[in-house]
């Protein structure tokens, strides 16, 4: 129960006045109004670059062992030409190992 005063306690800078300070109020926000910005601004934030990613990712991120540049040379690693050629969506069976294949159906 302590342990999060405490360590409000360790990370202020030293002052004599400190415990003279008088205590909050017992229906008192524990957040306030410029922390509660800064959590919907970073999660805002961390949404659309997810969003970018997982959407937007294959046609920027560079394919590793399953595209083109698979230097092993072991076809049961990764996605097959039969699977690409297979793929319901008609633009993605012509996949050429570029970047990262878009599996969403």
């Amino acid at each position: 129960m302590d342990s999060l005063a405490s360590l409000a306690l360790a990370t202020e800078t030293p002052k004599d006045d400190l415990l003279q300070r008088p205590p909050y109020r017992k229906k008192e926000y524990i957040i306030n109004k410029k922390m509660v910005k800064h959590i919907l601004g970073t999660s805002i934030y961390q949404s659309i670059l997810l969003f970018i990613i997982v959407f937007g990712g294959h046609t920027f991120i560079p394919e590793g062992v399953e595209g083109k540049m698979n230097t092993t040379g072991d076809t049961s690693v990764g996605i097959t030409p039969l699977q690409v050629a297979a793929h319901p969506i008609e633009k993605h069976r012509e996949w050429t190992g570029e970047y990262v294949f878009n599996g969403m159906v």
